[in-house]
């Protein structure tokens, strides 16, 4: 399958555990060309974005890069971040995907198999929602079921 026909109309989310990962600057240099030509950008949570700030500050080196990362894709105007609307701070990616559908990128097998759920709740009436590792090589991988 094409890059463009896994990106294609997606909103694309990447979570902390991608940003930081050992091949994320692999990663975005073979997709970044694609978004750009579909005219797609990263989405992000404050959240997340939070979480990085907090663990650079105790020294994680790969939260810093990850940080730096993200201000370098903001100032190429390729992530956009998202404030949660509601009081607990949640961005819900199922009121997301009620109008688009979405592919998030993570390394967390946990968040991983709780979002590929969703897809197969008989009540959940969303777009799918998609969803993709990396590997060491900056490859976009998808989860094994």
């Amino acid at each position: 399958m094409e890059i463009s026909e896994v990106l294609e109309g997606k909103v694309v989310f990447l979570d902390e555990s991608v940003l930081i990962a050992p091949g994320i600057d692999d990663f975005l240099e073979k997709i970044l060309d694609e978004m750009i030509d579909l005219g797609q950008k990263f989405y992000i949570t404050k959240e997340t974005y939070s979480d990085l700030e907090k663990k650079e500050l105790e020294g994680v080196s790969e939260a810093g890069d990850a940080i730096t990362l993200i201000e370098d894709l903001i100032n190429q105007n390729l992530v956009g971040i998202l404030i949660a609307k509601n009081k607990d701070g949640i961005i819900k990616l199922t009121e997301i995907s009620q109008e688009r559908p979405i592919l998030y990128i993570t390394m967390d097998k946990k968040t991983a198999l709780n979002l590929e759920m969703f897809n197969r709740m008989k009540s959940y009436s969303g777009k799918p929602i998609s969803v993709m590792g990396i590997n060491k090589l900056g490859d976009l991988i998808p989860y094994n079921k």
